[in-house]
């Protein structure tokens, strides 16, 4: 681990749950975290949203879904690791599995219309865009 100074504690969740350990499709690469700042109440309700509307959109895009994760609310056991307690945020991963990032950023940001379908209750989770981190497994990683 290389920065442990901006850490999110999680627990697996629906749709997706726990990481998807079977063998890669093809080599080790990139690996996408897209990472949505959510509201507490609205956590439950973008989970659903995004297994219905979002998961076979990121795969026509070229994405391998991997997993997907909401922000775990104990308490930090460990002070020593700075955990950022105040944010709630749902998170999922993705290997890309066809053309690489450009081609799958592009065939993503062109998708149009998938919000539509979102109650109006949950459009605040829409408000502020996903931060998205470019991650490369370690080769113990059985991500790899």
């Amino acid at each position: 681990m290389l920065d442990s100074s901006n850490v999110l504690l999680l627990h697996p969740s629906a749709p997706l749950g726990d990481f998807l350990l079977h063998p890669p499709q093809r080599p080790a690469g990139e690996i996408l975290a897209f990472i949505h700042y959510v509201d507490e109440p609205l956590i439950a309700p973008f989970a659903a949203f995004f297994g219905e509307h979002i998961t076979h959109r990121a795969q026509a895009a070229g994405a391998e879904l991997l997993g997907s994760f909401v922000s775990e609310t104990s308490p930090n056991t460990y002070p020593q690791l700075p955990v950022r307690e105040k944010d709630r945020v749902f998170v999922w991963f993705a290997r890309l599995t066809a053309g690489g990032e450009d081609n799958f950023l592009r065939d993503w940001r062109a998708q149009t219309g998938w919000r539509d379908s979102a109650s109006e209750a949950l459009l605040p989770a829409f408000m502020r865009k996903p931060e998205m981190l470019r991650l490369a497994p370690t080769a113990r990683s059985p991500l790899r």
